[in-house]
Order: structure tokens, then C-alpha cells, then sequence
């Protein structure tokens, strides 16, 4: 669905701060997507509020974006209070409240007035939509801010600029990723000419933890991984919930091995409230991978070519126990690839 969406008439009069909410776990596209919008009701006139998360900024990338763009209005649900009945924006996402990726946010004390984004899902009722087949939101904002004639050469529309680049090249694997569009590449050509190639460099070259090279080294272990029929699978044990931006890393690894056109990482994330998270990646355009998990795991979110689900262990997460402990994860390591294979070859 494509609505060009007229936030003057939109909003009217309004004149108290606008909140943006983005996914819970906040990645360049939605950051930079929300930077926008922001942007954008300021053009009109309005008061953009906060950009609103709920989970872990944990990724090394997504905090150094953060920090090097000194991001400090983009907050945890935790440390804002939305206002009685406040309107707010979506960006790079589609729901929030129950079964949605920003159950934190109860729709029954706000309202989304609009909603930007990619993805496919349902869209909350009354809200003003502008969903795209695009290679990142980002992109869809850009337009906007076309039209807007924004200023991307003042001090703060090369941060702009530097956001949006880093969201779209992430999105689209720069460039190369199989929903990428025109408007991608437009977004990308006129952005690039006002970025700050120091921060973009700082940004797209992040450090990495040394956990990162623990946990690849155990998921590239024969004992942990199984290749068949292109579909790679491997388990990386019990981790905290800190450590997990590593799957998503480890799975694009996987990709750039020969022979591999489907990675699955896994792994059980020790918190309060435990859950087996699962992080699938393909460069098989005949591959839904939203779909798949979905119907491997009966549940899933993602875009073209990535995709993580989440499976809560309830009664059987981890207790202290090691004996206990390591005959979970025995359980859960075999069922996922189970399920995995079962359904790479048809079964």
C-alpha cells in the first residue's frame, strides 16, 4: 500500500511533541528512518518528540551509530512516559501492542495517527499508511524529505544524510540485496555527496566485541554446524541476551561460504525470561524467510532475505543446573535442526 501521506492535513493544529516509534530492536534503517521523521514534522512546523524503542541496542553497529551521531533522543520505552492519548508516528514498523515486534507500547493509551514502512504486516486501524516494496525504509523517508527540499548541506542534514546512507546501504547490503529498487539507489546517489565520511567510516567499520570471535569460533565448529541441501544450521549454546546481535552476524558469515545459500543460527538466551532465538539469513530468491520460520517455528518477522523468530522455553528454561542446563540446550539443538532439515527436504 503507497500513500503519500499529507502530514499537514494530517496533524492540523497540533502542538504537543510527536513521538516516533521504531522496532524493538533498533537497527541503522529504523534509526535513521526515525531521524527523518523527525526531520520532517519539524519542516511542517510540528514538535517531533522522542524516537522510541523497546529491547537492547546490543549490536556493536547500532551503538556506535548512536554515539557517533550523539543520538541521545532515542530511548527506551522505559525512560518516556507518553502523554494521555498522544499521537504517534511509526517508523519502519507496523503494530504495537500484543503479537506485534513493540509490545511494550500500549495502543490503548496512544494513537497512531501514521505509519512508515517496508515490511509486510497489519497495520493499526485509522492510521494513515505509506508501505513500500523498497530495500529500506530510509529510502521512503529520503522521498519525503525530497519533497520537502530539505537542507542536507547544514550541520545537522550532514548527520541526516550520514544516518540515511548507513541505513540504506545496511538494509540493501549495499546495494546488492534482491528487493533493493530504484528509489534505493536515487536515495543513496543524492545523499551521499553531504555525508560525513568520517562518522560513515566510524559507523560501518564498528568494533567488534571479542565475544563475537567466541561464539564464531564455536558456531564454525564441525560438532555445532550441519550442512545440507544449502541450508547451513548451526548452535552456539546458551548466551546472554548482550551477546545476541552475534547470530545475526555469524548467519551473513555463513552466506559467503561455498555451497551455502540458507544459514540458521541459533542460540538460548539466558534472561528473565528465557527464549530460543533463531536468526535466519538467504540469498535464495526463491526463499520466503519470513515464511519459513513461520512455518518451521509457527512464528517469525523479517524482510527479504532475513528473518529471526522467537520461541519462549517457559517451563523448561535453564535452571543453574549444568546437567540440567546442557540437556535443554541437547533438546533444543536437536529439535531445531530437526525441524530445519525436515522441512529443506520436504518431509
Amino acid at each position: 500500500m503507497t500513500t503519500n501521506i499529507d502530514f499537514k492535513e494530517l496533524l492540523g493544529e497540533e502542538s504537543k511533541e510527536i513521538p516516533i516509534v521504531i522496532h524493538n530492536m533498533p537497527d541503522p534503517d529504523a534509526i535513521s528512518s526515525a531521524m527523518g521523521m523527525r526531520a520532517i514534522l519539524h519542516c511542517h512546523g510540528y514538535k517531533p518528540g522522542p524516537v522510541i524503542f523497546s529491547g537492547e541496542v546490543s549490536h556493536p553497529q547500532n551503538r556506535s551509530m548512536l554515539t557517533l551521531l550523539n543520538l541521545d533522543y532515542v530511548k527506551n520505552v522505559t525512560e518516556y512516559v507518553f502523554e494521555e492519548d498522544a499521537k504517534v508516528i511509526l517508523v519502519d514498523t507496523c503494530g504495537i501492542g500484543h503479537d506485534t515486534n513493540q509490545q511494550e507500547v500500549d495502543p490503548s493509551k496512544v494513537k497512531v495517527v501514521a505509519v512508515i514502512d517496508h515490511h509486510k504486516g497489519k497495520n493499526p486501524k485509522g492510521a494513515k499508511v505509506d508501505n513500500r516494496s523498497v530495500g529500506s525504509c530510509a529510502s521512503i523517508v529520503w522521498d519525503y524529505l525530497r519533497d520537502l527540499s530539505y537542507d542536507f548541506d547544514s550541520d545537522e542534514g550532514k548527520i541526516l544524510a550520514t544516518a540515511l546512507v548507513t541505513g540504506i546501504s545496511t538494509d540493501t547490503d549495499t546495494l546488492m540485496s534482491g528487493n533493493v529498487c530504484d528509489l534505493d539507489f536515487q536515495a543513496f546517489q543524492d545523499l551521499k555527496p553531504h555525508v560525513d565520511m568520517q562518522k560513515l567510516n566510524g559507523i560501518m567499520r564498528y568494533p567488534l566485541p571479542p565475544y563475537l570471535f567466541e561464539l564464531r569460533q564455536k558456531a564454525f565448529q564441525e560438532e555445532n554446524k550441519k550442512l545440507e541441501e544449502s541450508t547451513m544450521v548451526s548452535g552456539i549454546g546458551v548466551i546472554a541476551q548482550s551477546k545476541r546481535d552475534a547470530l545475526p552476524i555469524i548467519a551473513d558469515e555463513f552466506l559467503r561460504m561455498t555451497g551455502v545459500m540458507t544459514a540458521v543460527v541459533f542460540a538460548i538466551i539466558k534472561e528473565d525470561d528465557e527464549y530460543i532465538d533463531i536468526c535466519a539469513r538467504s540469498k535464495n530468491q526463491t526463499v520466503d524467510v519470513v515464511s519459513f520460520l513461520q512455518k518451521v517455528f509457527g512464528t517469525g518477522g523479517g524482510k527479504q532475505g532475513a528473518g529471526r523468530a522467537k520461541i519462549p522455553l517457559g517451563f523448561f528454561s535453564t535452571d543453574g543446573s549444568q546437567d540440567v542446563n546442557d540437556d535443554i540446550w541437547n533438546l533444543v539443538n536437536k529439535l531445531v535442526h530437526k525441524k530445519v532439515f525436515a522441512d529443506v527436504k520436504g518431509e
